[in-house]
């Protein structure tokens, strides 16, 4: 089973402001508003990320520990659950 590597999906419009990145989906009706540490992630996700290597990034980047795993992942869910994410490992089939 090949890993997943989660990246920004094509059709997302995207906009920051200030701290908050707002997402939108032609095809949905509302936003989504990320808050500072989500907007991170999502910018990690311009190219495409393994789970570990995203965890890995924000780990660096602001020295988190494992305790921070588990609402990384929550949101990785949450953003391939509304469409916001493409998972390349699923692009060759």
């Amino acid at each position: 089973m090949p890993v997943a590597r989660l990246r920004q999906s094509e059709r997302v419009l995207s906009r920051t402001v200030g701290a908050e990145t707002f997402l939108s989906l032609p095809e949905r009706d509302g936003v989504d508003v990320l808050s500072e540490s989500a907007s991170a992630v999502w910018r990690m996700l311009a190219t495409p990320r393994s789970h570990a290597e995203i965890l890995g990034l924000v780990n660096e980047a602001y020295g988190t520990g494992p305790e921070a795993e588990q609402g990384i992942v929550e949101l990785l869910r949450s953003l391939k659950d509304r469409g916001l994410l493409h998972d390349e490992s699923d692009s060759h089939a």
